[in-house]
């Protein structure tokens, strides 16, 4: 009677146990259907790093969180982190991988290549407007310094030197001169023509003497 009892109470642990986890993969862990263990799972800080770190290099499934390959295809969407340092609830769109997208039951736009790397990514359908597709957070930061590198050549084009004419290469885009000579040059010229350096010479004298005269 004593094995039967505990035969049973073992077949309603297995039952119970297979009701209430889901594993998703081999050697990985198991997700709970338990609305208080999955905000639980939710808040975890190993979960929140490795998600936040899906995100910002795109190494692997922000979900299942196996190794994604280079130019293998992406769905990127949004993810919660958990309750926030500051109250509210903290997300993030981190790119998850195809097995995991077909199985979230969401929406996906069609594949657009990431301008910087050339992967495939599917966006998460929704109301905002995308400018630029892109994989992950290292992409974004490639993209737009590489473009602000080539805009600040651009600037820089060979121009000719405002004092003695000839084509040089600025430094900087707000460049006049091709050397410090013809700078000082070019000041000195300016002081001739407007005269502020005499006056305040004239000035200084002026003043000098009235002081000379009252002392005396």
């Amino acid at each position: 009677m004593t094995h039967r009892h505990g035969a049973a109470l073992a077949t309603d642990t297995t039952v119970n146990q297979g009701q209430d986890d889901m594993t998703i993969g081999k050697g990985r862990r198991r997700l709970s259907r338990n609305p208080k263990q999955s905000q639980r799972r939710e808040s975890d800080p190993w979960r929140r790093r490795e998600k936040m770190r899906a995100a910002h290099e795109c190494s692997h499934c922000a979900h299942c969180e196996r190794p994604l390959k280079a130019g293998e295809p992406v769905w990127r969407r949004l993810l919660s982190l958990g309750p926030g340092f500051f109250g509210g609830w903290s997300r993030t769109v981190a790119p998850i991988c195809e097995r995991c997208g077909s199985s979230c039951h969401i929406e996906f736009r069609g594949p657009q290549p990431c301008e910087n790397c050339g992967r495939s990514v599917h966006q998460e359908y929704n109301r905002r407007f995308y400018r630029h597709t892109f994989c992950c957070e290292v992409c974004v930061r490639a993209f737009f310094a590489t473009a602000a590198r080539l805009r600040r050549a651009e600037e820089r084009d060979p121009r000719p030197c405002a004092q003695c004419g000839e084509t040089f290469e600025p430094t900087r885009k707000d460049a006049r001169f091709c050397s410090g000579a013809c700078k000082q040059l070019a000041y000195r010229k300016r002081q001739a023509v407007t005269g502020r350096k005499s006056e305040r010479v004239d000035a200084f004298t002026n003043r000098n003497e009235t002081r000379g005269e009252a002392v005396s």
